[in-house]
């Protein structure tokens, strides 16, 4: 398992497929594809507030992909979380 260093944490995205229920692909954006949520898989030694189990939302298009044991995670800065899921 990967285990990140310092302040980052890894995180397991969800991907969202949006359909319709005839079954048509959405495309089009919406107000919400500024984010993406997803689970914090294990965190770095310094993380202060966040755990592995963690439901986070965060902005797309930051941090570092990362392919390991045929997944793909994502790395980013515990600053960069925006929110916890309750």
């Amino acid at each position: 398992m990967l285990k990140p260093l310092n302040r980052n944490v890894l995180i397991e995205v969800h991907k969202e497929e949006k359909k319709t229920a005839s079954g048509i692909y959405l495309t089009m954006a919406t107000g919400n594809d500024m984010t993406d949520t997803g689970v914090i898989i294990s965190v770095g030694r310094d993380v202060v507030v966040l755990n592995a189990g963690d439901k986070v939302v965060f902005p797309k298009g930051i941090g570092v992909r990362v392919n390991h044991d045929d997944k793909e995670y994502l790395v980013i800065k515990e600053q960069d979380i925006l929110a916890t899921e309750e």
